[in-house]
């Protein structure tokens, strides 16, 4: 458990530290990075290397808001999971119960980090940004109460089975 311990104490602190030097980047940064994303995944995906650079410019023009908001949600999902594993790891208490507080504790880092991109030039906090945040911070949390729970009952099946 001690493992755990530090290993999601770290995870958490990185990944909030990661998505406060994404919230610090200004408008027009941010977008180049998340269109450079865009574009080496395009390229990755067999047949659409093949595109002339107009039609994957398009393309990347075309999907860059839903990138965007889909990187919201999974960075706060990684939070989610690295911040409840923390919490149940800490605390002692059932995995279950470790996201009613590790979720809060994203939402209100949500609210800082939507503050603090208003702060930012050519960005704005946003209460839409803010609720995709939370629910992937909460999917995450499920997420570790399902690894979890799989886990035990693999563990228990097995010390059955001796």
């Amino acid at each position: 458990m001690k493992k755990i311990r530090v290993i999601s104490c770290i995870a958490t602190v990185g990944i909030m530290a990661l998505i406060f030097c994404f919230s610090s980047q200004n408008s027009d940064d941010s977008s180049d990075v998340s269109r450079g994303f865009l574009m080496f995944i395009i390229n990755l995906i067999p047949g659409m290397a093949g595109l002339d650079a107009g039609a994957k410019l398009e393309l990347v023009y075309s999907m860059h808001g839903t990138i965007r908001k889909i990187a919201h949600f999974s960075i706060y999902t990684a939070l989610g999971i690295s911040s409840a594993a923390a919490v149940w790891s800490i605390w002692g208490m059932p995995v279950k119960r470790s996201i009613l507080i590790s979720v809060p504790f994203c939402a209100m880092y949500s609210l800082t980090d939507e503050f603090h991109q208003s702060f930012v030039s050519g960005r704005s906090g946003e209460l839409r940004d803010m609720m995709i945040d939370t629910s992937g911070a909460l999917f995450g949390g499920v997420l570790l109460i399902l690894f979890v729970s799989m886990f035990v009952r693999m563990k228990h099946k097995k010390e059955v089975n001796k």
